[in-house]
Formats: structure tokens, C-alpha cells, sequence
């Protein structure tokens, strides 16, 4: 498994990207200077690229189906991991608990 990033903000994951296409992102809501992920989250998921969310903010709407999984901060060990494979639940949401 091959690692890319971080990247603190759209341009930077889209830069990223464009080199190497992911397996899966994963990816916070907010971003550096409070930017939206929204918008990349939407190009990852036309790229056919898995996305599980991580944040911390308390209210996520996306989309049906443009998330893999939407984990809380913080977040097991256990939780990411299973996020993160092929055919995990796509509403997988959990915190530290």
C-alpha cells in the first residue's frame, strides 16, 4: 500500500491526484482556512476513487453514495481500517466509541 498526501487543501489533493490516481482518499470536510472539500469530493467520486470522510464537524450532508464511509474524529483504529476496505458498509459512521 502506497501512501499519497496529505494535502491541506483542494488544489494540493487535485495536484495529487492528477499524478496518481488513489485507491482511496480519505478526506475531512473542512480544510485548511475553512475550505469545503464538497466539490472534491464530488471529482474523487466521478474518478471512480473511494472516499471515507473524516471530520470533526458534527453535521455532514453529502449525497447519497459519495462517501464510503463518514467516521467521526476521533476515530478508532478499528473504524479507519475497516472504512477502508473494499465493500465496508457505506454508511459506516463511528466516533472513538
Amino acid at each position: 500500500m502506497e501512501i499519497l498526501g496529505p494535502a491541506a487543501t483542494i488544489a494540493e489533493a487535485e495536484r495529487t491526484v492528477s499524478e496518481r490516481t488513489p485507491n482511496v482518499a480519505i478526506v475531512d470536510i473542512t480544510l485548511r482556512g475553512g475550505e469545503q472539500s464538497h466539490s472534491l469530493i464530488d471529482r474523487l467520486c466521478d474518478k471512480g476513487i473511494r472516499v471515507v470522510v473524516a471530520t470533526g464537524d458534527a453535521d455532514v450532508s453529502l449525497p447519497l453514495g459519495r462517501a464510503a464511509a463518514i467516521l467521526q474524529k476521533p476515530m478508532t483504529e478499528h473504524s479507519l481500517l475497516t472504512s477502508l476496505r473494499p465493500g465496508s458498509a457505506a454508511d459506516v459512521t463511528s466516533g472513538s466509541g
